[in-house]
């Protein structure tokens, strides 16, 4: 198993299974893993959200005005209509305030990392 802290303001949307992927600069789990979903880690607060199956775990590069996925052995870049999918799944309205959070957060206009996308299971929360 594998366990994933969130900050609070993505909880309801795990909880609501709108968020249904990730985004972490290191490869954390692969296809098949349990992953565990949790707020508050290393804190009194900490709180299992979900316990969820590892569906896809790929490379993304998330540039300005682009997103770009490991697929087929190379990197496609989204349309328009999948990077607003994409942007949904990760639990944001829309991909400008997707990069903006990430900006913010890890002070880079472009970030690489990998998409861990789940499924949930019969012992989420």
């Amino acid at each position: 198993m594998v366990a994933f802290n969130f900050k609070q303001q993505f909880v309801p949307p795990i909880e609501r299974g709108q968020k249904i992927q990730t985004i972490r600069s290191k490869q954390r789990c692969h296809v098949g893993d349990t992953m565990q979903l949790y707020t508050g880690m290393r804190t009194k607060q900490c709180r299992l959200i979900k316990i969820v199956t590892c569906l896809s775990s790929v490379p993304v590069i998330l540039k300005p005005t682009s997103i770009e996925v490991f697929s087929n052995m190379d990197f496609r870049t989204l349309d328009l209509d999948a990077t607003l999918r994409f942007a949904r799944a990760d639990g944001f309205p829309h991909y400008p305030a997707m990069i903006d959070w990430f900006r913010d957060t890890y002070g880079k206009d472009s970030f690489m990392g990998f998409v861990h996308r789940w499924a949930l299971s019969s012992a989420s929360m």
